[in-house]
């Protein structure tokens, strides 16, 4: 899903699902005000030269086993990303990358993105959530999870990007009592209605009817 052109906003990305191989966003040619809310991404996440991005209840479920679970970089210091889901990747290497200014009024231009083996200007790797959240401020509730909490979803094959998969193949509701189930913060009127003591991450909230996609009678 592109950002570009978007140079003021908002431009909002709510309760869709992404299923497949390749990047969820294309946040890559500075766009700016984007609201990202209840997203399940089943796919690599690499929002890239962006400005002021909002992100809350998503699922980000990459399924590379050695790229970053999430990349961003961001040319504002007030991008914020809190109450998201993260899968769990132990052979990524960073499992998160972040470049993103200190300063709220700080010019940022990325000189070096850096490798595997180490940081470029401006770039910070990762290896858990507790150290992302701990260096940045981000993701103060974030949860880290995997592919059990749906009900039958299996992450995209990197070698079979052809594959053409049936909507009846997969079954993106939360199972009960998952990592995902009541993990995520109120947003008005995205989340009313919810149900139980919080509501859920991902595109479907558990126990409400699922949305109708396409015509209707």
């Amino acid at each position: 899903m592109s950002g570009q052109p978007v140079f003021g906003g908002p431009a909002y990305y709510i309760r869709n699902i992404v299923h497949t191989s390749g990047d969820s966003l294309k946040f890559s040619a500075r766009p700016a005000g984007l609201v990202v809310y209840n997203n399940t991404f089943c796919t690599e996440t690499r929002p890239r030269q962006y400005s002021n991005g909002q992100f809350r209840n998503n699922l980000f479920m990459g399924h590379l086993p050695d790229q970053p679970t999430l990349s961003s970089m961001s040319y504002t210091s007030y991008t914020s990303f809190d109450y998201n889901g993260y899968r769990i990747k132990p052979d990524a290497k960073p499992l998160f990358q972040w470049a993103q200014p200190v300063k709220r009024l700080q010019d940022f231009t990325m000189t070096s993105r850096g490798t595997k083996d180490g940081p470029g200007n401006g770039t910070e790797w990762f290896q858990s959530l507790k150290a992302f959240s701990a260096a940045t401020g981000q993701e103060k509730n974030g949860v880290m999870l995997d592919y059990d909490v749906f009900e039958g979803v299996e992450p995209p094959d990197p070698e079979d990007r052809s594959r053409v998969f049936k909507l009846e193949e997969l079954d993106f509701r939360l199972r009960a009592g998952s990592a995902a189930v009541d993990a995520g913060c109120e947003l008005p009127t995205v989340t009313d209605g919810f149900i139980g003591d919080a509501p859920d991450l991902g595109a479907y909230e558990r126990g409400k009817p699922l949305p109708v996609y396409g015509p209707r009678l």
